[in-house]
């Protein structure tokens, strides 16, 4: 992951006004700003989500562009073996809080949404892996009404397509 370093990042591009967020792990070794959006949660039900987290994991995820490491000497990544993406999990060597999950050649990076300071007005738009999930935490937990999809193995083309804000 090419997180870069705050005082070189150039700004966002987008016109408007982007909200500018912070976040990090729980013991403060890793800090990131976001000066840009944040995708609707997806929460990830596979076996190594919940290995890393202890549950399903709840993620959000920013533009990579938007995205800087303001203090990263606790930060690790781990690879994470069955990723059909490739992809490698940041996390803090010293709180083990899994902060971001990435993958080669996206324009954007996952992050745990409870590593956010301030609650965004998020909601849940997709349960992904649930096939994998053992049932001790069915999708429906927070969706009593049906409404979230939830998806047996991982993200559908278009998926992506979820909200932003």
């Amino acid at each position: 992951m090419r997180l870069v370093d705050e005082r070189r990042r150039p700004r966002s591009s987008r016109g408007g006004s982007c909200m500018t967020r912070e976040g990090g792990c729980g013991c403060g070794a890793v800090r990131f700003t976001i000066d840009g959006l944040l995708r609707d949660v997806i929460v990830c039900h596979c076996r190594e989500c919940r290995a890393a987290t202890g549950r399903a994991w709840a993620a959000t995820a920013a533009y990579r562009r938007d995205l800087a490491l303001v203090k990263g000497e606790g930060l690790r990544w781990r690879r994470c073996p069955t990723s059909e993406h490739n992809a490698s999990r940041g996390v803090c060597e010293r709180c083990h809080a899994l902060v971001f999950w990435d993958a080669p050649g996206r324009d954007i990076v996952s992050l745990g949404v409870e590593t956010l300071d301030d609650a965004p007005p998020l909601v849940v738009a997709a349960h992904i892996w649930v096939a994998s999930d053992p049932g001790w935490l069915a999708p429906d937990d927070d969706d009593p009404e049906g409404w979230i999809p939830a998806y047996p193995q991982g993200t559908p083309p278009g998926m992506l397509a979820v909200r932003w804000v």
